[in-house]
């Protein structure tokens, strides 16, 4: 779930979209991206390091420039996180509900406050011991 987690946040901007859909055409240097996507150099720095730390783009240096593309091993590899992710929600989807417990039983939230109050003051206490 943590490998969906950090694709969905790296996916979650335009911004990135964008030079996704740039570097999936070619390879560029960051000053085609600051001039393709009308943004600052730490802007597009910025997006860059968030698609790198999900590994969906990566960087060739040569000499002085460093060029991006996208990653395409590790691309296949997080389109069938998400390919997992999507289809265990969509098998889910085709069951039918299940009712919440909390229909028959109304008293458990009271319950289920009281045992997560419980673990906070554990953990408080944990903390401080």
């Amino acid at each position: 779930m943590e490998k969906a987690t950090e694709i969905f946040k790296a996916l979650a901007d335009n911004t990135r979209l964008t030079i996704l859909k740039l570097l999936s055409r070619r390879e560029m240097a960051v000053c085609e991206l600051i001039d393709a996507l009308k943004l600052s150099q730490p802007a597009v720095s910025h997006h860059l390091k968030i698609l790198k730390q999900a590994r969906l783009v990566k960087d060739k240096r040569e000499g002085k420039w460093i060029f991006y593309v996208v990653d395409k091993e590790n691309f296949q590899a997080r389109l069938e996180t998400l390919t997992e992710f999507f289809s265990f929600v969509q098998e889910n989807l085709q069951k039918e509900t299940l009712p919440s417990p909390i229909r028959t039983e109304p008293c458990l939230c009271e319950k289920l406050r009281e045992k997560n109050g419980q673990v906070e003051i554990a953990a408080k206490a944990g903390a401080n011991g």
